[in-house]
């Protein structure tokens, strides 16, 4: 199993590279609703429900939470009180003990069904800090003769404390809720790349990513670059492979992707494409190697 926790690199994209805390211990919460209706319900139901509030700034309200209550008005306010949009419009912000927010803060706002996703997902936070990721690996073989491995595909699996799998789609649909899909789409290179290393497998790796965990390529792919270079396996036999291709929303930020893996020496694969334009236009401005 890869400790990917214990093998990062400096120098890469610090969002990637770093987990939000899960809001726990006496604090206060910070909501801004987008439209003045969804902050009377707001202040309403804390109001009906005996919470006591006070006004912050921004045309916000702030709310203050002892130890364990919070999993509790998440709950409620994620129920039949706010609709799935106005929980996604809605910004939120705990701050733990008697601290107000700052500008320095700015980053860790988030949106309330984010925050809401993030209070049951403990258990993803501890996958990734705990290593507890791997791969198993597909064998591609070709079509001419389906005897001859031609190139090894990195599957991501996770791996609960009696050591049995977790399926990779609970762990990406928990990490794209809770807006940690950068450290989980990165913390499943850094697992194929070292698996691959550590069983031996050199040529022609296939390793899958998401477009939309990349913020900026030359920051959150560094640490992925330096981890194939610290391995030793050659960048020409590996091969990023772009999966969920047909939810590609903004095509130059993929050209920009791609380029840069390919500056650097790797192939690149596009994974699930449909027949309709948008997946021909891609390969057209893309140019694959698969």
């Amino acid at each position: 199993m890869a400790e990917n926790s214990g093998r990062e690199s400096g120098g890469g994209c610090s969002r990637c590279e770093s987990s939000p805390e899960v809001p726990a211990g006496p604090g206060t919460l910070y909501l801004w609703a987008p439209l003045g209706h969804t902050a009377g319900k707001v202040r309403r139901y804390l109001k009906g429900s005996g919470r006591g509030y006070r006004s912050a700034a921004g045309g916000g309200v702030a709310l203050r939470l002892e130890d364990g209550s919070m999993t509790r008005l998440l709950s409620e306010l994620s129920g039949e009180m706010l609709t799935s949009r106005e929980l996604a419009d809605t910004r939120a912000l705990f701050k733990s003990g008697d601290e107000e927010p700052t500008a320095d803060d700015i980053p860790e706002v988030r949106s309330l069904k984010q925050l809401a996703t993030l209070d049951r997902s403990g258990w993803l936070l501890d996958l990734l800090s705990e290593g507890r990721l791997t791969s198993v690996f597909q064998p591609i073989v070709r079509v001419e003769d389906t005897s001859e491995v031609f190139a090894q595909e990195c599957l991501l699996r996770g791996v609960d404390r009696g050591g049995g799998f977790i399926p990779p789609q609970p762990i990406l649909d928990a990490a794209r809720d809770c807006g940690m899909l950068f450290q989980a789409d990165l913390a499943a290179r850094h697992t194929a790349i070292h698996e691959a290393a550590d069983h031996g497998i050199g040529d022609n790796l296939f390793v899958n990513f998401s477009p939309t965990s990349i913020y900026d390529p030359v920051f959150c792919l560094r640490s992925t670059v330096e981890a194939v270079n610290e391995t030793g396996l050659s960048p020409k036999n590996v091969v990023f492979e772009v999966t969920e291709t047909e939810e590609v929303g903004d095509p130059e930020h993929l050209r920009s992707i791609v380029s840069y893996y390919r500056n650097q020496g790797f192939r690149i694969a596009l994974d699930d494409l449909g027949s309709g334009y948008s997946s021909l236009n891609l390969i057209h401005r893309l140019r694959p190697d698969f």
